[in-house]
């Protein structure tokens, strides 16, 4: 099965979903500014300015897929090019790891929960972000594996 037949539909999908991102984006962003004037609603607006933050890491994830696609198109798949593309999409999961734990927290916190508290946001932090947690765990694991064979194809490109 080669990669290329599937190259124009991910590049589709990859269109539609920085499509979806930038409407998330530039929604939540226009919310948040109008709702600072209504100081009375101040977890709503945490929750819009975490969906910006949210959309725009997305919008740079989308960014480094489609290097990572066009770098797939070669039949030099195996590159430095692709490998700091799969770095950045690390980088970006990781970042968006961090903005939802954090933002998990700050959510915690305004849930007025006076025994357990500390476990209540922990909990809190862990129901938001074990998913992205394991996609982090897979992708850091196929980066390093991606790593090896990377050197080892320059390698074999030194020794011959």
């Amino acid at each position: 099965m080669k990669i290329s037949r599937f190259l124009l539909p991910l590049k589709i999908v990859l269109l539609i979903s920085v499509l979806i991102s930038v409407y998330i984006t530039i929604f939540n962003g226009v919310a948040y500014f109008q709702a600072r004037l209504q100081p009375e609603i101040q977890s709503i607006r945490t929750a819009m300015l975490q969906n910006t933050i949210l959309g725009l890491l997305y919008l740079v994830m989308t960014w480094f897929l489609f290097r990572l696609l066009i770098g797939a198109g070669n039949e030099d798949i195996i590159s430095r090019k692709n490998l700091s593309a799969v770095k950045g999409i690390l980088y970006v999961m990781l970042g968006l790891l961090i903005t939802k734990m954090v933002f998990a927290w700050i959510a915690a916190g305004d849930v007025k929960v006076y025994q357990n508290g500390l476990y209540f946001r922990l909990l809190n932090v862990l129901g938001a972000s074990w998913e992205l947690l394991m996609a982090f765990m897979v992708i850091l694991a196929l980066a390093i594996v991606f790593e090896r064979a990377v050197s080892l194809n320059e390698e074999q490109a030194l020794t011959i």
